[in-house]
């Protein structure tokens, strides 16, 4: 049976980076659960663009999970053009470059310097679960690249 492959770059960046998004934020709920001060994308995302009083709405709710997957396509997108620069091979080493340089970015940007979710800042495992939620990211993404995305030197087009 032929491996199914999908040569487009644009579906594949969503198509990976929804999907890992939206695993990693159920990570991020469930940590959220079990620790209340945990961080999660989602909520991050919304308190970029809405004041915090709207986060814990409904339509804050969904729009922060939006966001979030925006998120996850831009992270898909800067993955997959590494991958088609660099080549394919380590390609779980390069997710985990990607990804773990976006959390810094999330941490050092969004967090500290425009104060969003302050008491969560100085909180080790608030952090340490943050990065379970990318690191959760970074498999899923990197999985769904690899099973279903081709290198562009191997891309053949259909006749």
């Amino acid at each position: 049976m032929k491996k199914r492959v999908i040569e487009d770059r644009i579906i594949l960046t969503a198509l990976a980076g929804i999907i890992a998004a939206f695993i990693a934020n159920i990570f991020g709920y469930l940590s959220k659960i079990y620790y209340p001060t945990a961080i999660i994308m989602p909520e991050i995302a919304a308190a970029t663009w809405i004041n915090d009083s709207q986060i814990h709405t409904v339509p804050g709710i969904i729009f922060g999970n939006i966001s979030s997957f925006i998120v996850g396509g831009i992270h898909s997108l800067i993955y997959i053009t590494l991958l088609d620069k660099t080549g394919w091979k380590y390609f779980w080493l390069k997710s985990l470059i990607v990804t773990t340089t976006g959390w810094l970015f999330a941490l050092i940007f969004l967090l500290r310097i425009l104060d969003l979710q302050p008491e969560a800042l100085n909180d080790i495992w608030a952090s340490i679960l943050f990065y379970g939620a990318h690191f959760v990211y970074l498999c899923v993404s990197a999985y769904i690249v690899k099973t279903l995305g081709v290198s562009k030197k191997n891309f053949v087009p259909k006749k």
